[in-house]
């Protein structure tokens, strides 16, 4: 660095410093505990106030659904299933907003809990199911990173969604994982599990806490709040590096919330749970989805993910977050329940995907005549002539030499096998008609499901499926999603 910002760096601190401690000093008489929320429900929090850590998130004895402080009955669930930490640490600062439209709770597993990927699928389902069946309220699952693949799972690993579930939202699913460096991460791990006893735990927190640090992102972000933002800018940055330095010793207690063998478990864990993602049917997920991805994240390839899961989910719609990393929910730019109104979550419903065989409805006469109808033009453009092949091998004008389809179709299905020219939408038609009128039997084109899929809609007609939007940094317009 320069002098000079060397400079402007060392009076931010100071700002920050003096803020914290002169103008507004802390309340020594709360704890830790008592206070930990006060930054995400006061609405002028100018000052670093003591926060919540991972320690406060841990549970013991088993998995468990765990509620916010903040208790919304009348609104419908929120259930976050969180990153590798397996906590609701990162979701804590989104909490008293997002409490305007949901209940929030969020999954946590104690430590050194080795429950399995499937038990964490069954526990997520019997939630959604308990809750439906005890209020009759809807959840929305809020899976992140790891908490992606396992809502993803636990939406289809039966025919149908589970009963209660209304919608869900991704925020940089780990289902790349195996396209990523975390996915080296194991030999590592057991190269330091390996090591002598103190020396192997002294290694892995030299190793981790680096790493921890730098994933998470923007350091700025982290340090900020939202309401930082009326605060001018000197002061705000100030403020902000003040909670940064107040934070450093907690960056050394992450080896200890996620220890060396519980990470190499889950991490283990989301390597084959993201392998087995692979064979979900996704096309069969047709609930509202809403897939965040953050377009700096250093630990997953998620704005690629996103777009892929976009094209591969029917009722998906992607909001890209600008300059936002692998935690996007612990940074100050980011209002997760202002990114889910603007996506209309809670107002959109499953589409109900068509099925072209089974849903078919003979048209009427009307509607036959006005098809008909509108092939005129067609017809006196091109002038059809139809011929047919006799049953003596002979070439016939018109189509007499048809067998006789209601015969055959009494006894089975009829395929009519023909070619069209260049330009099958304008010569099918023609066809079709002209064999009914021939016949009086009503011959169905097959098409590639492309053809079906450009006119498809979602549920609000609007024909959004896999929409892109971008949320942070500097805004911006949509671009193109998925189809």
């Amino acid at each position: 660095l320069s002098e000079k910002l060397k400079m402007q760096f060392f009076f931010c601190v100071l700002a920050g410093l003096v803020v914290e401690h002169r103008i507004f000093p802390r309340r020594s008489s709360l704890s830790c505990r008592s206070t930990r929320f006060i930054a995400a429900t006061s609405t002028t929090p100018l000052v670093p106030t003591a926060e919540p850590t991972l320690a406060d998130f841990q549970v013991t004895d088993a998995p468990k659904i765990s509620n916010a402080h903040i208790r919304s009955l009348d609104k419908p669930a929120m259930l976050y299933l969180p990153g590798i930490e397996l906590t609701g640490y990162s979701i804590h600062r989104q909490v008293a907003e997002l409490s305007e439209d949901f209940d929030v709770r969020w999954l946590a597993v104690p430590t050194e809990d080795r429950t399995n990927f499937s038990a964490l699928v069954d526990l997520v389902i019997a939630a959604i199911g308990a809750e439906q069946a005890d209020s009759g309220r809807s959840t929305y699952l809020v899976g992140e990173s790891f908490g992606g693949v396992l809502a993803l799972s636990a939406a289809l690993r039966d025919a149908k969604p589970p009963n209660g579930l209304a919608g869900i939202v991704l925020i940089n699913a780990a289902t790349s994982v195996g396209r990523s460096w975390p996915a080296q991460l194991p030999q590592v791990l057991d190269a330091v599990a390996s090591l002598p006893a103190g020396l192997s735990e002294a290694t892995y927190a030299a190793i981790a806490t680096p790493i921890f640090a730098a994933i998470s992102g923007d350091p700025l972000q982290l340090g900020g709040r939202r309401a930082d933002a009326s605060l001018p800018q000197p002061l705000r940055t100030a403020v902000a590096v003040s909670r940064l330095a107040g934070q450093i010793p907690l960056v050394g207690e992450l080896p200890s919330s996620l220890p060396l063998r519980t990470l190499a478990f889950r991490l283990s864990m989301l390597l084959k749970a993201a392998d087995d993602a692979k064979s979900l049917k996704f096309g069969r997920l047709l609930l509202p989805v809403q897939i965040l991805t953050s377009s700096d994240d250093r630990v997953l390839p998620s704005l690629d993910e996103g777009r892929r899961l976009a094209r591969m989910l029917p009722n998906a719609r992607l909001t890209v977050l600008q300059g936002s990393g692998h935690v996007p929910l612990l940074e100050a730019r980011v209002q997760l329940a202002e990114v889910l109104r603007k996506a209309h979550l809670t107002s959109r419903v499953p589409i109900v995907k068509k099925d072209f065989v089974n849903d078919f409805n003979l048209p009427s006469a009307e509607a036959f005549a006005n098809a008909s109808r509108s092939l005129s033009n067609i017809r006196r453009w091109t002038s059809p002539i139809f011929l047919s092949t006799a049953a003596d091998g002979r070439r016939i004008s018109g189509l007499g030499g048809l067998p006789n389809l209601n015969q055959i179709a009494s006894t089975s299905p009829v395929l009519f096998i023909g070619n069209h020219q260049l330009y099958g939408f304008l010569d099918l038609p023609l066809v079709v008609e002209e064999i009914y009128k021939q016949t009086d039997v009503l011959v169905r084109g097959l098409a590639h499901p492309a053809v079906f899929a450009a006119g498809s809609t979602t549920a609000n007609g609007a024909g959004e499926r896999g929409v892109e939007t971008r949320a942070g940094g500097r805004g911006g317009g949509g671009g193109g999603g998925g189809g």
